[in-house]
């Protein structure tokens, strides 16, 4: 895959660079036109070969450093290209105004010291670029390059070499001077080539243009130096504008997109190919040597290719270890909390069943899933609740250290497994528990586990892991309140926000309540609905306005009626549950009397439901005991014997009596919260 960032207009060639980069190469067609025609006569070609000539290298430089002045972005590589440029041209300066009038031109002079200054310029800038876009690759680019460079520069010791020799007459420190150049242009080549695999073709591709021309211009003049049959005078005169071409080339790509349009390339297959190819032109030169003789720098360079494309192999393998081991890491490892996965649980079980087959050990699975989680996630968002997971999976990884293995096994399920040959096994499992457990303002988060004994309870893992798994489910649906009473607690913390002052005597009525029907044997199912009702028999109350709640004096008869349409707003709350149904209908009923003169449907005896006629009983004597605004709390024997004396009128005679004799038999109920002056002026029943 090849993704190409959209260049900003920043990274565009300025006007002015494109408009001298145009002036020049128009006269580079100037300057070619007139040394093929030869207008002007002699004196014009002297002029252009000298001075209209070196004014193709000066303005690149000049263009070059302008870039290093106004962009800071790699300026330190092109500060290196830059000067390496300036010191050809300053060489081809100072050819044309010291060596070119001389009839008998010293070589090497200084003028070659300027052109190979520009290699090591070079060289320097490209390191530097290359190090800022090879990236993750970057080592790889470098002996990609060391193989290219050495590739290419055996193949230019084996074919350039010996012509030259052969045809030079000049001392050993000349044909050295001479022989630098075909290396370094090869070898530059090949660094380029390494470039190009490590970051990408787009934006290497006019510094590798323009290096190819530097080598061809060259190669020719090489050629042209030994005297070679091949290079006409046409070609050679054509050749001269290759190094102006190359340098305006450089100068343009100095202003090219860098990091901001960077081509970036994935590690593929197809990146060890071009140095395995450099390795097979280099054993290729190595296998030619027996058919026909080749020089000894030629057998080195290649050998060294080769000794390279081996060290770089053996980096690829261990790096490609290296990635093994860190992607079977990431499989058995969760993401998130850095604990062992599913599939390590998996293997670890297969382990330690072989083990306890051997050594007669024992092991201890258990499964945990959270409780109260979902509603964290919910209330505080999913970043939170992953932060959460970490904190508990790293609490239950300390846990367990030197006792088991911890795992995540998904969402917000983990796992253990201990090793059970001690006894205090077990209790490491309530360890693990509590580490999976945290609470603060506004929650609490536990957990649920089901656990299992192996081999002694499975002897396979797949067993193993299913009877954790249902042991796990069976303890949290255990634990699980049902519909109707999440619904019910619901209601009842609406009404509490709403009416503190409530709660201790909400409390007693439900607690009453719950011990008469369990002594009147009632069913469980209208067990239940009895005591969701006693919780919320008040919980219409919320609709009476606390002027009237709260009224010290007498109540007007409008006042009255709002306070009596309270169980019917009552009923249709708890109503809207279709859970609740049941005990909406004792709601209702919770203040008829049993003469019939009660609210809100005037029933009377035992067209009353019975759960109605003990929440009645019970809220009757939870308000006595209570205290009033216009009398003190009575005693628990004074509340009883007003029961009793309204028994048959208001109360049903027998919830009177059992709830008399309930009070007797167990131990005396706590008495209600006292309540706030006021709070029950309009609780008369």
């Amino acid at each position: 895959m090849i993704r190409r960032a959209v260049p900003s207009r920043r990274a565009l060639t300025p006007r002015p660079v494109a408009l001298s980069l145009g002036v020049m190469v128009a006269l580079t067609v100037v300057y070619e036109i007139q040394a093929f025609t030869s207008f002007g006569g002699p004196d014009v070609t002297e002029f252009f070969a000298r001075w209209i000539y070196d004014l193709f290298l000066v303005g690149p430089c000049v263009i070059m450093l302008a870039r290093c002045v106004l962009r800071a972005e790699e300026r330190a590589a092109w500060i290196a290209l830059t000067a390496g440029l300036t010191s050809w041209t300053i060489g081809q300066v100072y050819y044309s105004v010291a060596i070119y009038p001389s009839d008998d031109p010293p070589y090497p002079s200084f003028a070659e010291l300027g052109f190979l200054l520009f290699f090591v310029g070079a060289s320097a800038g490209l390191v530097l670029l290359l190090r800022g876009r090879a990236g993750d690759g970057g080592r790889r680019a470098w002996l990609d390059g060391v193989i290219g460079a050495l590739s290419l520069t055996a193949v230019g010791a084996a074919v350039v070499f010996p012509p030259v020799l052969a045809s030079m007459g000049q001392g050993a420190f000349a044909v050295a001077v001479t022989l630098a150049f075909p290396i370094a242009d090869l070898s530059l080549i090949g660094l380029i080539g390494a470039a190009m695999i490590a970051s990408g073709v787009r934006t290497w591709w006019p510094i590798a243009a323009g290096m190819g021309l530097f080598l061809t211009a060259d190669v020719i003049f090489f050629a042209e130096v030994g005297d070679s049959n091949l290079v006409t005078v046409a070609l050679y005169t054509i050749t001269t504008v290759l190094w102006p071409w190359g340098a305006m080339i450089f100068a343009w790509g100095a202003w090219r997109p860098s990091r901001a349009d960077r081509v970036q390339r994935s590690a593929g297959r197809w990146t060890i190919a071009p140095p395995i190819g450099f390795a097979v032109v280099a054993l290729a030169l190595l296998v030619s040597a027996n058919y026909r003789p080749i020089n000894t720098f030629c057998v080195v360079l290649a050998a060294s290719c080769l000794v390279a494309l081996i060290v770089r192999l053996a980096r690829t393998f261990g790096d490609n270890l290296k990635m093994l081991a860190a992607s079977r890491s990431e499989a058995l490892t969760d993401a998130l909390t850095g604990l062992a996965n599913r599939r390590q649980l998996v293997d670890d079980l297969d382990r330690a069943f072989a083990r306890a087959k051997e050594d007669d050990r024992s092991y201890i699975l258990a499964f945990f899933d959270l409780d109260g989680f979902k509603y964290y996630n919910d209330t505080f968002g999913h970043l939170a609740g992953d932060d959460l997971l970490q904190r508990l999976g790293e609490k239950l990884r300390l846990a367990m250290r030197g006792r088991g293995l911890s795992y995540r096994l998904g969402g917000d399920e983990f796992c253990v497994l201990i090793d059970a040959a001690d006894d205090e096994a077990f209790a490491f499992l309530a360890e693990a528990a509590g580490a999976l457990t945290e609470t603060g303002e506004g929650f609490t988060v536990g957990c649920s586990y089901g656990s299992i004994v192996l081999p002694r309870e499975a002897d396979r893992r797949d067993v193993a892991m299913r009877i954790a798994d249902q042991r796990m489910y069976g303890n949290k649906s255990s634990r699980r309140p049902s519909p109707g009473q999440q619904t019910s607690d619901v209601l009842r913390r609406v009404l509490l926000e709403s009416r503190p002052d409530l709660s201790g005597h909400l409390d007693a009525v439900a607690r009453h309540a719950k011990a008469v029907g369990e002594a009147m044997d009632l069913p469980a199912d209208e067990l239940a609905a009895l005591i969701e009702a006693a919780a919320l028999h008040d919980l219409g109350k919320i609709a009476i306005p606390d002027a009237i709640l709260r009224k010290p004096g007498p109540l007007t008869d409008e006042e009255w009626a709002s306070v009596r349409n309270h169980s019917v707003v009552g009923e249709r709350i708890i109503g809207a549950a279709p859970a609740l149904q049941r005990a909406a209908r004792l709601v209702r009923a919770s203040h008829e009397r049993f003469d019939g003169t009660g609210y809100p449907d005037g029933l009377a005896g035992e067209d009353i439901p019975l759960g109605a006629r003990i929440i009645a009983v019970c809220d009757a004597f939870g308000a006595m005991v209570s205290g009033r605004p216009h009398r003190a709390a009575r005693s628990v024997d004074a509340a009883i014997a007003e029961l009793r004396d309204c028994a048959g009128t208001q109360f049903d005679p027998v919830v009177v009596e059992v709830f008399a004799d309930v009070l007797a038999n167990r131990a005396q109920p706590r008495p209600a919260t006292a309540m706030a002056p006021a709070a029950w002026a309009t609780a008369a029943h």
